[in-house]
């Protein structure tokens, strides 16, 4: 069991764009989590455990939440709350980003090709107001069909940014992953382009593209077999409505919640978790909360 807990909280459905590849399907109902409620299950956990709480704010569009700034704020008054991160797309013009910065939150930024090219600006203009010791990556999201866009704007960005760029693969509208060869081709070439690969790893390969875009897609193609999950143990989820999972791929695949913060945290009532994700199903394992003990099911 590491020394820290990573707790992922969903605070806000809402979102100001509507990607047709968003992993988050569900419908946008413009809901925000209760900070109250969430900062007092944040400290009973804080007492129960004594374990670092790293914090992240994902959504929707976190940074919509009207009390996000309150909610970092009293994060951090909470003992043993070590960071706060926060994912989000920059283009909320409402939310004073440089205050948040002022509060010591990190934020890991995404950039979506499908925006058109004023919320590009907006979104520029707000990543150079970031120190870059501040930003923990910047998804940059490739969709086919999109590469030039895709392309330049790495390009764009490369010299400044190059450290943190993460370019990203996603699956088409219909939710399926699978990219034509032009695809592959346009994605592997903009990467060499910009010096994303070392080609030298891939010489020998029969399709040099094929072989640089396979490392690139391999987290998405479900081929987790051999690790340990220790989801519940070093990770929880919350959702927006409160309710808490050992995983955020339990709450997207439809298993029911452990609780939820309304109840408060209690060690003893909910030591064991079996982590049933499909990522886990394939494993033998399960987790739990109390001890990080890993049983077998």
């Amino acid at each position: 069991m590491n020394t820290e807990l990573t707790i992922l909280v969903y605070i806000s459905d809402a979102c100001n764009f509507k990607c047709s590849y968003c992993y988050n399907r569900q419908p946008r109902s413009g809901n925000f989590i209760d900070i109250d409620i969430l900062l007092n299950f944040l400290a009973q956990i804080s007492e129960k455990t004594g374990r670092n709480i790293k914090l992240s704010l994902i959504g929707g569009e976190p940074s919509l939440h009207p009390k996000v700034s309150e909610l970092v704020t009293r994060s951090f008054n909470i003992k043993n709350v070590c960071s706060v991160d926060m994912y989000t797309n920059l283009s909320v013009a409402r939310c004073d980003y440089a205050e948040l910065l002022s509060k010591n939150v990190k934020f890991s930024v995404s950039w979506h090709t499908e925006t058109n090219d004023t919320t590009f600006v907006s979104f520029l203009n707000g990543l150079t107001g970031i120190n870059q010791a501040n930003i923990i990556e910047i998804a940059m999201m490739y969709e086919f069909g999109n590469s030039d866009r895709w392309g330049n704007v790495i390009y764009t960005l490369k010299e400044k940014y190059k450290n943190v760029i993460v370019p990203w693969l996603l699956y088409k509208p219909s939710g399926v992953f699978q990219y034509s060869d032009d695809d592959i081709r346009n994605f592997s070439s903009i990467l060499i382009k910009n010096g994303f690969v070392d080609v030298k790893k891939h010489i020998g390969h029969k399709d040099i593209y094929k072989s640089i875009f396979d490392d690139f897609s391999a987290v998405y193609m479900d081929d987790y077999s051999g690790n340990e999950c220790t989801a519940g143990v070093d990770t929880l989820y919350i959702h927006v409505n409160g309710n808490v999972y050992p995983c955020q791929n339990e709450f997207y695949y439809g298993d029911k919640p452990l609780y939820n913060i309304k109840d408060g945290f209690d060690v003893e009532k909910y030591t064991t978790v079996v982590c049933k994700c499909p990522f886990c199903r394939h494993g033998n394992f399960g987790v739990t909360i109390g001890n990080g003990e890993i049983h077998d099911r």
